[in-house]
């Protein structure tokens, strides 16, 4: 066993990991009476890697032991902070891991960012894509590999975040270019229901592969600070989402949808940017038990409006950050700060009964402070 696990053990015990557990499982499943859900974002606190851009996770994704070393490092950073984080440990498998397994598909690093690239410029050959062979290929191997070593080296007594699990919008604009998906709903409608459907068969059956490989410690979604149980469903990373029309997503993918949310018991949609037209869409037509987005990006009233008439059924997982930002019209609007979050905000939510799972900026708020702040959060029951 890793020495740092005993570390963690000791500087998240046991109750308090079980007592956020319960509050986040009470959000992800509804149930009335549980408090919500708080803490902090961020992986860390303070200096805790003094040479970040030398030692970044995407320097050791082809080293388990070293990506083991640094996600442990990473959760101790920030355990003085006593929110309702759950100990995690990410093996960072991208959304684009499914795609690279597909002849001619693959990724590049470019300016510490992950981007894909695709050689399928004839749609006309859609039809004859097949399914690879996910046990062979190297990138969902490293995932697979990495998840059992992480339970292996941990005792299993960590939980483990799934990969980056794209939604089928995404992942068929890896395979043949965001571009060209956007005029092929038009241009070539039939061999993009076709892309559609393989994609979703990908996508349910990594996700099926890495439950059998973590067993009982995968929490579905894929962002490091953040644990959600399996009995919530699957959690998709959908950011081409915001593109779509409403039209488009209930003709082209609102069947892919269904069919995901009924093959996990459930489905979380993520996107970033701005996507009112989109939540409302999955919310109401495809079968969506949750939505994330960012209230510096898509602001809470439009979330709200967003998710009117399923608030008993939908999961609002919200996230905020300091600073402004700008709506459609171009005007600036401040996101709420974590002091506005706890006093103002989630207290009104809780009293709409609305089910609600928070994150929010540490700004510049001292330890000590950020603590007592938790804790207020703590007493906000969902009523």
């Amino acid at each position: 066993m890793h020495p740092l696990v005993k570390q963690i053990q000791k500087e998240y015990p046991q109750e308090r990991v079980c007592d956020s557990m319960d509050a986040h499982r009470n959000a992800w499943l509804r149930q009335r009476g549980g408090r919500i859900p708080f803490q902090f974002a961020g992986s860390a606190l303070g200096n805790w890697d003094a040479d970040e851009f030398t030692s970044m996770w995407y320097l050791h994704l082809n080293k388990s032991e070293d990506l083991l070393d640094y996600e442990l490092r990473r959760i101790l950073s920030r355990a003085p902070l006593q929110d309702d984080f759950i100990p995690l440990l990410s093996v960072h498998g991208r959304d684009g891991d499914i795609s690279t397994t597909f002849p001619g598909v693959y990724e590049v690093l470019n300016n510490d960012v992950f981007w894909m690239r695709t050689r399928i410029k004839d749609l006309r050959t859609i039809p004859s894509l097949e399914k690879p062979d996910f046990t062979r290929s190297p990138s969902i191997r490293r995932v697979l590999d990495c998840i059992q070593f992480f339970v292996k080296e941990t005792g299993g007594s960590i939980p483990i975040n799934a990969s980056s699990i794209p939604g089928p919008a995404v992942m068929a604009g890896h395979l043949i270019g965001v571009e060209s998906l956007m005029t092929a709903f038009f241009e070539y409608p039939a061999e993009v229901r076709q892309l559609i459907d393989l994609c979703t068969d990908c996508i349910i059956d990594l996700y099926r592969l890495e439950l059998e490989a973590a067993g009982g410690l995968l929490s579905p979604m894929s962002n490091m600070w953040f644990w959600m149980p399996q009995e919530a469903g699957i959690f998709l990373n959908e950011d081409t989402i915001q593109l779509l029309s409403p039209k488009i997503i209930e003709s082209f993918f609102a069947p892919a949808y269904l069919r995901i949310a009924k093959s996990f018991g459930g489905m979380v949609i993520h996107s970033c940017g701005y996507w009112k037209a989109a939540q409302r869409t999955v919310v109401r037509s495809c079968g969506a038990t949750g939505i994330q987005a960012g209230l510096n990006e898509t602001p809470i009233k439009d979330q709200l409006e967003a998710i009117a008439g399923y608030e008993d059924r939908v999961v609002l997982n919200i996230h905020t950050c300091s600073g402004y930002a700008t709506d459609l019209q171009g005007n600036p609007y401040p996101a709420p700060t974590a002091r506005e979050l706890v006093n103002t905000l989630l207290p009104e939510l809780s009293q709409r009964g609305i089910f609600t799972c928070t994150i929010a900026p540490i700004d510049d708020l001292y330890v000590n402070i950020a603590n007592t702040l938790a804790r207020e959060a703590r007493q906000i029951r969902v009523v």
